[in-house]
């Protein structure tokens, strides 16, 4: 293909002899075709060095806005069928993985608000708490104690549940991994938190959690 101002050609670049002439015409503004040899027969191919990942991932930014869980499979035919173009599996995928990074951002750029996050959750959450635990520059773990959704009545590890039977979250935390250190760490803020935890009622539901048993008898012996 030779692009100019005025005028446009392509060809086959097979040389089958294909090939199409056109040429600007101010009186009508359009480009007018002047010379088409129509007769193509190498075959038709469906590979467009223009269909990259970073276009795949703008023309169908919405889709993923509609159905973040729309598979990279999904992606291939519907390339297919609205432009006539094949792209890999593989593409597909790092064109998904664009696009929902466009909309959602980056993990390392959410994780840098997190202590905003907390910060806020302290400011305008009038007794809740809110913590995170780094090793060195390295996120470990987040802790968050929701004081208007603190009920009396049974918790479930940290979900408590009011007098009408309503299931209000306490308390969660996001960890790296699941141990004892890291259990005995979670409960001794949950308890910190909670005050006058000793007075109420404790239920653990557990489906043998690693560490989650010798935190509980580590912590609170009459439980």
């Amino acid at each position: 293909m030779h692009n100019e101002k005025q005028r446009v050609s392509t060809y086959c670049k097979k040389k089958c002899g294909w090939r199409v002439y056109a040429s600007w015409k101010s009186s009508t503004k359009y480009f007018q075709i002047n010379t088409l040899f129509n007769v193509h027969n190498c075959g038709s191919h469906y590979y467009n060095k223009r269909a990259s990942i970073k276009w795949a991932a703008h023309q169908y930014i919405n889709s993923f806005r509609d159905q973040a869980n729309w598979k990279a499979s999904t992606l291939k035919v519907a390339i297919r069928r609205d432009y006539n173009v094949e792209m890999t599996l593989l593409a597909c995928h790092h064109a998904k993985g664009m696009a929902l990074k466009l909309l959602t951002g980056s993990r390392d750029e959410q994780y840098k608000l997190t202590r905003v996050y907390c910060s806020a959750i302290r400011k305008w959450n009038l007794g809740n708490s809110a913590y995170i635990q780094r090793d060195m520059a390295f996120f470990q773990r987040m802790y968050v104690f929701v004081a208007a959704c603190q009920h009396s009545g049974q918790l479930y590890v940290a979900i408590a549940r009011g007098g009408n039977d309503d299931i209000f979250p306490i308390a969660y935390a996001i960890c790296e991994t699941e141990s004892r250190d890291i259990w005995t760490w979670f409960l001794n803020t949950l308890l910190e938190d909670t005050e006058n935890s000793r007075e109420h009622t404790w239920l653990f539901m557990s489906n043998r959690q690693k560490g989650l048993m010798e935190a509980i008898e580590y912590l609170m012996h009459d439980v």
